[in-house]
C-alpha cells in the first residue's frame, strides 16, 4: 500500500554495478522519501564502484537525477526527492566517490557542488541509485542563481542536493515552479525567490537562511513542511502560503504582500511589520515574549488562533480583530487605530492597551478574556446581551456603553476619562461589595447601583437617562448630577449627600418597597422632584428644615421618616403625604401647620410634634392631624 522512509534502515538485495533492476524491489501505491533513513545495497569487496562522468552540461535542478544506476522501489506515487537519505554498501559503509567541481556565475565563484552516489526518486516512478549533484557549498557573500529551464517539471525542477555554506540563492522560476527537498541543508545566507513559485518539499529545506525574501511577482509555499527563517521580506504583490505548513520566524521583518493558507506561523523575535488584510491566512500564530507583530489592519493575521506572549501592535489599524487570543502578552492601539476585538480571546490574561485618540471596541465578555485595560483612548462595549465585566480598566480615557444590552462592571475601574452610556444599562457591582467607577457619566441610557455596602459615587451624573438603586447596600451621590430620565430605588438605599451642602438629583423619584432614599445634607433642602412608590424616604438635614416643592405631587403612598430635621406639615408638605405616613424619628422637629392637615399615616418615634394648640380653652387644636393610622 505505501512506504514511508523515516530515520530507519532498509536492506536491499542489489548489486553495484551488475544490475539496474535490484533483485527484491518493493512495489508500492506511495513512497514517501521526504525524511531521513538508510539504504543498504551490496557492493562486492574490494571493490569500489567507479564515477560515472559529472553530469555538469545540465541544469542544476536537473543534476541531482542523472545518471540512474538501480531501481529499488517501484511506486505509482512518489512523494520527496530522498536527497536526505543515506546509502551505505552491507557492511554499513557509506558508498562515496566523490568529485567536487566549482561553480561561477557572472565571473565569481558561487558555490562548490559536489557529485556523489546517491538516492532519487523519479516522480510517480520510485527509488533509485544514481550518481549526480548530492551537494552545493554555498560561498560566503555569493549568491547562487538557480533557474528553471523553459518547461522543467517534476524531478527536473526539484533540486534535492543539499544546501550548505554562509552564501545565499536566488530562485528565478519565471512562471513556472521549482521545488527544494533536501531536509539536511543548513546554509545561512539570503533566500531570495525572484519570480515563479517555489515549494518546499522537505522540512528545513531552506536550512537556516538568514532572510527569506518574496518578490513581487513570486510564491512562496511551505507545502506542509516546517521551515525556519531569520527574517521575512514579504514585497509588495508577493505570495506566502502557510499551505499546512510551520513557518518559525527568528527576526521579525515585514509582509507587504499576501499570507494565506491553514497550519502555523511562529515570531520568535524581533518586529514582523505585517502591512493590509489577509483574509484567507487561517494559520495559527505564536508571537513569543520579546516578539512583536505590527499591523496597520486588523485582519492582518486573517482567522486563525494568536497565542501571544509577546506584543501584537495595532498601529493605525482599523477593522476587526476575529483571532481568538490567548496568553499573557500586549495588544497595543495607537496611531489612531479603531479596532474591534471579537473573537473568543477567554484564554487572553495580558493587557489591552488604548493610546489617546484609538478605540477598542468590545461586544462580549469573552472578547476582553481575564486582560487588564489600560485605557488612553476610548473602551467601547457595543452589547445586546446581558454580561459582566471583571476586568479593571485604567488609564485617562474615555467608557462607552452603547447597545440594548446590560453590562455589569465589577472590577475597580479607575479610568478617568469619563463614561458614556448611550444604550442599554451599565450596572456596578452585582451584589457584592466591588464594581466602581471614577468620574462623571453622560447617562442616556440607564445607570444602575448593585453593591451591598456603602459606595459613594462622586462624579456627576447627565443626560436624558436613568438611574436606579437595586443593590442591598447604600449608594452615596455627592454631586449635583442633572440627568433627566427618573430615579428608581427599588432595594437598598439612595443617599442624597454626605452631610455637606451638596448632593441632588433632578428628575422623578419611585421609591419602592423595600428602597429608601435618604437625604443626608448639611443644611436646609428641598426635594424639588415628583415623588411617588411605597418605600421609605429618610431625612437628615443636620437640624435644618426639610421640605418638599409643589412639583413633588401626591402620589408617594411610604413613609417619610424624619430625623434630624425641622419640617412642617403644612401646605405642599401636606399634600406630599397625602397617602403616604410621616414618621418622627429621633432629632426630628415636625411643626404642624394651622387647620386640618390630612395624611395617610403617622408614627411617634422619638421625635418631636408641635401643635397649635392652647390649654384649657380648647378641645380641638387649631392645628389638626387628620390620618387614617395612628402610630
Amino acid at each position: 500500500g505505501g512506504l514511508t522512509l523515516n530515520g530507519g534502515t532498509m536492506v536491499f538485495n542489489a548489486t553495484l554495478p551488475d544490475q539496474t533492476v535490484a533483485t527484491s524491489l518493493v512495489k508500492t501505491g506511495v513512497l514517501d522519501a521526504s525524511g531521513l533513513g538508510t539504504v543498504q545495497i551490496n557492493v562486492p569487496g574490494p571493490y569500489v564502484p567507479n564515477a560515472p562522468g559529472i553530469p555538469d552540461t545540465a541544469n542544476l535542478f536537473e543534476q541531482d537525477d542523472a545518471n540512474i544506476l538501480v531501481k529499488l522501489v517501484d511506486a505509482r506515487q512518489t512523494m520527496g526527492s530522498g536527497g536526505a537519505l543515506v546509502l551505505q554498501d552491507q557492511n554499513g559503509h557509506v558508498i562515496s566517490d566523490a568529485q567536487a567541481v566549482d561553480i561561477a556565475q557572472g565571473g565569481s565563484k558561487v558555490a562548490v557542488a559536489t557529485y556523489d552516489y546517491r538516492l532519487t526518486t523519479a516522480p510517480d516512478d520510485g527509488l533509485y541509485v544514481n550518481y549526480g549533484l548530492t551537494q552545493l557549498d554555498l560561498q560566503d557573500g555569493q549568491t547562487l542563481t538557480l533557474a528553471q529551464a523553459p518547461g522543467a517539471t517534476g524531478a527536473a525542477a526539484d533540486l534535492s542536493a543539499r544546501l550548505t555554506g554562509g552564501g545565499g540563492v536566488a530562485i528565478e522560476a519565471g512562471t513556472g515552479t521549482v521545488s527544494l527537498s533536501n531536509a539536511t541543508s543548513d546554509y545561512t545566507g539570503e533566500t531570495t525567490v525572484a519570480s515563479g513559485r517555489l515549494r518546499l518539499d522537505a522540512n528545513n529545506a531552506l536550512g537556516q537562511t538568514s532572510l527569506l525574501r518574496i518578490a513581487g511577482v513570486a510564491t512562496t509555499d511551505l507545502n506542509g513542511r516546517t521551515q525556519t527563517i531569520g527574517e521575512l521580506e514579504g514585497q509588495a504583490g508577493s505570495l506566502l502560503d502557510i499551505h499546512g505548513g510551520t513557518l518559525h520566524i527568528v527576526n521579525g521583518g515585514t509582509s507587504q504582500g499576501t499570507l494565506t493558507g491553514a497550519g502555523q506561523l511562529h515570531v520568535q523575535g524581533g518586529v514582523l511589520d505585517v502591512q493590509g488584510a489577509n483574509a484567507t491566512l487561517s494559520a495559527n500564530v505564536a508571537i513569543d515574549s520579546g516578539a512583536t507583530v505590527q499591523l496597520d489592519d486588523a485582519a492582518g493575521l486573517g482567522r486563525g488562533n494568536l497565542a501571544n506572549a509577546g506584543t501584537l501592535a495595532l498601529d493605525g489599524a482599523t477593522g476587526m480583530l476575529v483571532n481568538a487570543l490567548s496568553g499573557a502578552g500586549e495588544v497595543n492601539l495607537s496611531n489612531g487605530a479603531e479596532v474591534a476585538a471579537i473573537g473568543d480571546n477567554s484564554g487572553f490574561s495580558g493587557r489591552f492597551t488604548t493610546a489617546a485618540g484609538t478605540m477598542l471596541t468590545v461586544v462580549e465578555a469573552a472578547n476582553l478574556g481575564t486582560a487588564g485595560v489600560a485605557n488612553d483612548g476610548t473602551l467601547t462595549v457595543n452589547t445586546a446581551t446581558d454580561w459582566t465585566l471583571a476586568n479593571a480598566v485604567s488609564g485617562s480615557g474615555d467608557f462607552v456603553k452603547q447597545g440594548t444590552g446590560a453590562l455589569t462592571l465589577t472590577g475597580t475601574n479607575t479610568y478617568t476619562g469619563g463614561t458614556a452610556i448611550i444604550g442599554g444599562m451599565l450596572q456596578l457591582g452585582n451584589g457584592g461589595t466591588t464594581g466602581s467607577i471614577v468620574g462623571d457619566v453622560a447617562n442616556d441610557g440607564t445607570l444602575a447601583f448593585s453593591r451591598s455596602d456603602r459606595f459613594a459615587f462622586d462624579g456627576e451624573i447627565s443626560g436624558a437617562g436613568q438611574v436606579r438603586q437595586i443593590g442591598a447596600g447604600t449608594t452615596v451621590l455627592t454631586g449635583d448630577h442633572t440627568y433627566t430620565g427618573g430615579t428608581t430605588i427599588s432595594a437598598g438605599t439612595l443617599q442624597l449627600g454626605n452631610g455637606a451642602g451638596t448632593g441632588n438629583i433632578v428628575g422623578d423619584i419611585r421609591v419602592e418597597a423595600g428602597g429608601t432614599l435618604a437625604v443626608e445634607r448639611g443644611g436646609a433642602f428641598t426635594l424639588g422632584n415628583a415623588l411617588s412608590g411605597s418605600g421609605l424616604v429618610a431625612t437628615d438635614t443636620n437640624g435644618q428644615r426639610f421640605d418638599f416643592d409643589t412639583t413633588t405631587g401626591d402620589a408617594f403612598a411610604g413613609t417619610l421618616a424624619v430625623g434630624r430635621s425641622q419640617f412642617d406639615l403644612s401646605g405642599v408638605n401636606t399634600t406630599a403625604l397625602t397617602s403616604a405616613t410621616l414618621r418622627a424619628d429621633t432629632g426630628s422637629v415636625i411643626t404642624v401647620g394651622d387647620g386640618n392637615q390630612s395624611i395617610g399615616g403617622l408614627t411617634l418615634n422619638g421625635g418631636t410634634m408641635v401643635f397649635n394648640a392652647t390649654l384649657p380653652d380648647q378641645t380641638v387644636a387649631t392645628s389638626l392631624v387628620k390620618t387614617g393610622v395612628l402610630d
